[in-house]
């Protein structure tokens, strides 16, 4: 009985955040297919282009859209090696992609900050559901959730 307390406890950590953030950005009007997208500032600018481009089948090496062209090996590699991104090529819209992502990211964060309280203290208690919420859905994640390659740093920080 303790091991599925334990399971739903891990279930539990991602999709508290995950649910919260939904709401909150279905209730705000963002997200799928409203006048108001995630995509604007950075996203806009660096992530948007980046992500259309290989979507459309767009050369991994060389690029001849900025200039006499340049080298997107060292783009991709900066902005788009999130394992995540691979859902690119799942979803259609480029925009409902970076809102899904986004909301998955919000509960990697509160997962992995659950396993690392509970390995930690070498204890499980619910106290911990609450402070993996808590981490997940801090500032910096609610500011940047549209600069969507730093989330990466933010769910793997509890793991390292």
């Amino acid at each position: 009985m303790k091991k599925i307390i334990e399971k739903k406890n891990y279930i539990i950590a991602f999709f508290i955040p995950t649910v919260i953030m939904f709401y909150c950005f279905l209730f705000n009007k963002v997200g799928f297919n409203y006048k108001n997208s995630m995509i604007f500032g950075d996203a806009l600018a660096q992530y948007y282009p980046l992500f259309t481009y290989i979507k459309n089948g767009g050369s991994l090496l060389y690029s001849f859209n900025a200039g006499l062209g340049m080298p997107m090996l060292g783009t991709i590699a900066y902005y788009l090696m999130s394992p995540f991104n691979l859902f690119l090529f799942v979803i259609k819209d480029v925009s409902n992609f970076v809102f899904l992502i986004s909301i998955f990211k919000y509960g990697l964060c509160g997962l992995t900050f659950y396993i690392y309280l509970r390995n930690h203290f070498k204890e499980d208690k619910l106290i911990y559901l609450a402070f993996s919420t808590i981490y997940a859905l801090s500032g910096f994640s609610i500011l940047y959730f549209n600069n969507i390659m730093w989330f990466d740093t933010l769910y793997m920080f509890p793991l390292v």
